[in-house]
């Protein structure tokens, strides 16, 4: 047994490490493709600098034309091998795995320009002209700071930059007098400044990557899991719904039991007991009924079936069928007559308005509940109106929510069981 959990967690160690290549692998890939596309508009603007300081340079006869001549050619290959370089890349998208060859290529170009502009420093800085050292230094240092803010996500690029400013602080040191050092180490050390904040936008970059990589992995993840869940939740729906008619039987056979038990019932006690049989049915059933429509809607076996039909008809029908529970409460129904035409289905307009005008009743305490319809362009709302206890604001939302009802934190069966507008939700969603 010992072996056994010694290899089990061998094999967890190498899995994790694979899952740390495979991630050090994408950060790298990432970094190299940020490179490749942030370069370009620095690489022309450097060139175009390049010539200016040259031009500069020979009109000030600081350096001959031949040198002017190579270096500005130079600059204008590199750029446009670079170039080249960067619509390779972007034409291939390489995979991640062949991130290190493309990270190679790229730093090498940046390596050639480091040792040409370092070298073309060292060459043109004139030992007696201490104006025109600083206005090279000057370029040296901008081609230096541009660089490495530009290929600082990649620290190999980093360090391949190095000697644009390497070469020319030794140029000041050789020259072996004190301005000249404390010149160089002014280099040096803004050098060191530089290539530290790089290595932390470098490191900043690789965590931000990193973190949209785990949140990424844990999107899918929990897609992955959403996906079973409803599946799982839409085979249980699908089977309700298949076996509601076996399911309701039971119940429906219940209540006529003890429909048919109540005129051979006489004793009063056996009365009273009867009648709260009666109630727990009718309340099993109401609960029964509400989770089986539900189930049927949430598996999608409810057809709509559209047709065109007049409105007003329904309508009076629905507010004929509640007239005396609204009379019983000394609650004025009120229908607004009409002559809108529809095209719906008609069962579940009328089971969402039947909802909706049942609510109204059972929550108005006194007053009225008006039931009509308007047209709104091309549309026809049926609305119900009433003078009830209203519903808060922040309740508004809720009350859509399966088993939730305002004002019954006792539960009372007697006030349903707040599955009504939980379906009426999902009717009107079809």
């Amino acid at each position: 047994m010992w072996a056994s959990l010694c290899a089990g967690q061998n094999m967890l160690k190498a899995a994790d490490k694979r899952i740390d290549s495979e991630l050090a692998s994408r950060i790298r890939a990432e970094q190299v493709r940020s490179a490749y596309n942030s370069t370009a508009p620095g690489m022309t603007a450097t060139a175009v600098a390049a010539m200016l300081v040259a031009g500069i340079l020979v009109g000030l006869d600081a350096i001959g034309l031949p040198l002017a001549i190579a270096f500005s050619g130079f600059m204008l290959i590199q750029v446009q091998a670079r170039l080249l370089l960067i619509s390779s890349y972007r034409q291939h998208q390489p995979p991640d795995h062949e991130c290190h060859e493309w990270s190679r290529r790229f730093c090498a170009g940046v390596l050639a320009v480091g040792l040409g502009v370092g070298g073309f420093a060292v060459l043109a800085l004139p030992p007696a002209r201490l104006d025109l050292q600083l206005l090279i230094m000057l370029y040296v240092c901008a081609v230096a700071s541009g660089a490495i803010n530009a290929y600082g996500v990649l620290r190999p690029a980093i360090y391949s930059i190095l000697p644009i400013l390497v070469l020319p602080a030794g140029w000041m040191m050789m020259q072996g007098d004190w301005l000249h050092w404390v010149l160089a180490l002014l280099i040096l050390g803004w050098l060191v400044a530089i290539t530290e904040q790089a290595r932390r936008l470098s490191a900043q970059f690789e965590e931000s990557v990193r973190l949209r990589f785990e949140n990424e992995e844990l999107i899918e993840r929990l897609t992955q899991e959403k996906i079973v869940a409803e599946e799982a939740s839409s085979a249980k729906s699908r089977f309700l719904a298949a076996a509601s008619h076996d399911l309701r039987q039971p119940v429906h056979a219940l209540s006529l039991f003890v429909a048919a038990m109540r005129p051979r019932v006489t004793d009063p006690e056996a009365v009273r007991m009867l009648d709260h049989i009666d109630t727990s049915v009718q309340a099993m059933a109401g609960l029964f009924n509400g989770l089986l429509d539900i189930s049927r809607l949430d598996a999608g076996v409810v057809e709509v079936n559209a047709e065109t039909f007049a409105i007003h008809p329904l309508l009076e029908r629905i507010c004929r069928d509640y007239a005396s529970q609204a009379e019983a409460k000394h609650v004025q129904l009120r229908l607004v007559p009409g002559k809108a035409a529809v095209f719906s289905d008609p069962l579940l307009v009328e089971r969402v308005v039947r909802n909706i005008v049942a609510n109204a009743i059972a929550y108005t305490d006194r007053g009225k509940v008006l039931v009509g319809c308007r047209r709104r362009g091309r549309a026809v709302v049926v609305q119900v109106w009433d003078t009830g206890r209203g519903i808060p604001p922040d309740e508004q939302v809720r009350i859509f929510q399966e088993f939730y009802q305002v004002g019954n934190v006792e539960r009372d069966r007697g006030r349903g069981v707040g599955l009504g507008l939980a379906i009426v939700k999902r009717l009107t969603a079809l």
